[in-house]
């Protein structure tokens, strides 16, 4: 094989070695994108259920409020009767 020719197939290599490690860093920079994706879904998840037990957990405080409220609004009306009485 002539100089030139080993030079022609010496840039073919490199042209060709230097394009993998282009397609390599593309797919690992896919990869990364992905993963980064799924743990902004996942922390987003996390944050909807910890938004939701709060929700649940204010609402039931507000219930409960409310049935001793309503108790001792009752208790009152009983002791207000039987003092007329």
């Amino acid at each position: 094989m002539d100089p030139e020719m080993q030079l022609k197939m010496q840039k073919m290599i490199m042209e060709m070695q230097l394009e993998n490690k282009k397609q390599d860093s593309l797919n690992a920079m896919r990869a990364q994108k992905t993963a980064d994706g799924s743990a902004i879904k996942a922390q987003s998840a996390q944050a909807s259920a910890q938004l939701a037990a709060g929700t649940a957990a204010a609402e039931l405080q507000i219930k409960k409020t409310q049935a001793e409220a309503d108790i001792a609004l009752d208790a009152a009306k009983v002791a207000a009767k039987t003092q007329q009485q």
